[in-house]
């Protein structure tokens, strides 16, 4: 088939326009609720944003308590299995920002018989490690070499806490939220 170059630009911009229709489409179906609502996140300003994440907020759950910035929604979860604890932080930001909060049992009291410690050390290419002090206790934390998770395991006798801290937000600090987070942790007796 020859086109010549009239009909070849006809094309050409009849395809360049369905594309948009299509990337529109694409973006209002993405953002629809589950009701088939389309929804318009709310727009914040730097200085809304930054006086969210300065106000905290107290988690005071069965085994332990800390202060985390009000820009997280708390949501407790049923406890299953080995856990004894279960909360999923959400932060209000325009991208997927998360804290995971759990405490399970810990057996034989040693990290070295949890799964989650287990896999971290069994992957020094992915993960990098620092010892910190909590609650005058000794607590481990797991870097991703991306640097959008961050895991602090605190172990406290036969049980450990563990807070997971993810984000595909390039711009979060979470070295300075986690390092914020753990000086207000504390194990409830």
């Amino acid at each position: 088939m020859n086109f010549r170059p009239q009909s070849r630009r006809r094309y050409i911009g009849a395809f360049a326009g369905l594309a948009v229709v299509l990337s529109a489409a694409v973006t209002a179906w993405a953002s629809a609720s589950n009701t088939g609502q389309i929804l318009t996140p709310a727009k914040k300003t730097l200085a809304q944003s930054q006086a969210q994440a300065q106000t905290s907020q107290t988690y005071d759950g069965s085994y332990m308590t800390f202060r985390y910035s009000g820009q997280y929604q708390a949501h407790s979860r049923a406890a299953k299995d080995m856990d004894l604890e279960l909360s999923m932080l959400t932060a209000d930001t325009n991208y997927d920002k998360r804290l995971a909060v759990s405490v399970s049992n810990l057996p034989g009291g040693s990290l070295d018989n949890n799964s989650a410690y287990l896999l971290r050390k069994s992957q020094p290419f992915i993960y990098s490690s620092r010892q910190v002090s909590v609650d005058g206790g000794t607590a481990v934390v797991w870097t991703k070499t991306d640097g959008l998770e961050q895991t602090v395991l605190i172990p406290h006798g036969d049980k450990v806490a563990v807070l997971a801290f993810s984000t595909v937000g390039t711009v979060d600090d979470l070295q300075s939220e986690v390092d914020t987070l753990l000086t207000t942790f504390q194990w409830k007796t």
